[in-house]
């Protein structure tokens, strides 16, 4: 089936996923680049619909025959349309958002105040999964499914685990785990050697750091710097926490 029209439903559709609305209101989100679809396909996420573009057609198709869901061609004035890259790779895909779990721990897990950057945010998930934090508390961040997010995120947007609480929320679970707070004028982390096999690391907003609420509610928690910066991206500090809670605190 080759779709060539701006108003077919679903082509607005997917102009509709660019959005949070869209997406809140469809359960839908978008998945786009070769690589991501492929290994949506490969780990049998749940796929509602793929989309390629005419002129990708003959390469993209032989290669995810594996696809437990229709396929449609786009013109590629219409996937132009509808894509949220600049440079497309002529596939992308439309996949269901998770049911949310009930929370458990049992193992290391983050809580993520107010991020809002895509960029960050994806990339914390994508760094969270190499490092075993796959559970993952959002308060007040930018929409995960963010196409943005997404992308950033490699395919780590598959194996995580997202919770969505309040403030108040993540206090009360702090009254049974223990926390670490990232936070400029904590104790250097590289100064940990014994922590629980379960507990919860809180990263903050970029700009104001973690919030009034979370401040107290666990042990502080820093990196040591030199010279004339004060600070890292939360992103890049995020995964210098991650990596020696995951590898080096012993």
């Amino acid at each position: 089936m080759l779709i060539s029209s701006k108003t077919n439903k679903k082509v607005k559709m997917l102009i509709s996923l660019a959005s949070k609305k869209g997406r809140k209101e469809t359960g839908l989100f978008l998945i786009e680049g070769f690589h991501m679809v492929k290994e949506a396909i490969n780990f049998k996420y749940c796929l509602s619909e793929i989309f390629v573009a005419e002129s990708q057609k003959d390469l993209i198709l032989p290669k995810i025959k594996g696809a437990m869901c229709d396929i449609t061609i786009l013109s590629d004035a219409i996937f132009d349309l509808v894509s949220n890259t600049v440079s497309s790779q002529g596939v992308l895909a439309v996949a269901y958002i998770p049911k949310t779990k009930p929370f458990f721990a049992g193992k290391p897990f983050l809580i993520l105040d107010r991020i809002q950057d895509p960029g960050n945010l994806g990339t914390i998930i994508r760094t969270a999964v190499a490092t075993g934090f796959e559970n993952i508390i959002l308060v007040d961040c930018v929409d995960p499914f963010n196409p943005k997010v997404v992308r950033s995120s490699s395919s780590g947007i598959f194996f995580v685990n997202l919770y969505f609480m309040s403030s108040d929320e993540v206090v009360n679970i702090a009254q049974s785990h223990f926390f670490y707070v990232a936070t400029a004028e904590g104790d250097s982390v590289f100064d940990i050697k014994n922590f629980p096999v379960s507990f919860g690391l809180v990263l903050g907003n970029e700009a104001n750091g973690v919030s009034t609420e979370f401040k107290n509610i666990g042990k502080k928690i820093s990196l040591p710097m030199s010279g004339a910066i004060e600070s890292l991206n939360v992103s890049v500090a995020a995964g210098v926490f991650m990596y020696y809670f995951s590898h080096f605190g012993l």
